[in-house]
C-alpha cells in the first residue's frame, strides 16, 4: 500500500470540504437557496435545493468535518478518533436529512 495514502485521502477530502463550505456560505450570503450539483451531490441529490436552515446545517456539517480532517492531517487527533467522530457526524447528517425532508424544506425544482 502507498505510505501516504490516508494524508492523501484527507487532504482531498479537506479540500472537498472546505469548497462545500465556501459555497454553503456564498448561498447564505446571497439569499439564494443552496442548490447540490454533481460534485457535492452526484446523482441522487443533483438539483435539490436546501431552505436556509438546510444550508446553514450543511455549512456546520461541513465545516465539522474540515475540522475534524485537518485536525488529524496535522496529526493533533489520533485517525482512528477522527474517523470515529466523523461516523457520528455523517449519522446526525443522515438524520437531519431526514428531518429536513419529513418538514419539507428540502424540495428538487
Amino acid at each position: 500500500m502507498f505510505p501516504h495514502l490516508p494524508q492523501l485521502i484527507l487532504t482531498g477530502s479537506l479540500l472537498w470540504c472546505a469548497a462545500i463550505c465556501w459555497k454553503a456560505a456564498g448561498a447564505l450570503r446571497s439569499g439564494t437557496p443552496y442548490t447540490f450539483s454533481m460534485w457535492d451531490g452526484g446523482l441522487v441529490f443533483q438539483g435539490k435545493h436546501l431552505s436556509t436552515t438546510g444550508t446553514k446545517a450543511k455549512f456546520g456539517t461541513a465545516a465539522v468535518v474540515a475540522g475534524t480532517r485537518g485536525l488529524a492531517l496535522l496529526g493533533l487527533v489520533p485517525l482512528r478518533t477522527a474517523s470515529l467522530f466523523l461516523c457520528g457526524v455523517i449519522a446526525l447528517m443522515i438524520v437531519l436529512d431526514l428531518v429536513l425532508r419529513s418538514r419539507g424544506e428540502s424540495s428538487r425544482r
